[in-house]
């Protein structure tokens, strides 16, 4: 005869062997969805970088020479 304790503690586990299963190959997910975003932006940032650098040098350029004019 099993007391109410028991079958609780079954359920428990049941539903704890259940939630793992269901979480089976979740982190494989997680990198190909980190993967598909990050790749596309270092794409763009090695096309634009070069532009990049240069806005920036200019940048500091006309705040380092702008008292002077």
């Amino acid at each position: 005869m099993q007391r109410p304790g028991d079958q609780q503690h079954a359920i428990g586990n049941r539903s704890a062997t259940r939630v793992r299963f269901t979480r089976r190959g979740a982190a494989s997910l997680d990198y190909v969805l980190i993967l598909g975003s990050l790749l596309p932006l270092c794409g763009i940032l090695l096309y634009m970088g070069r532009r990049i650098i240069l806005l920036a040098y200019e940048m500091v350029g006309v705040a380092v020479s702008s008292p002077f004019f």
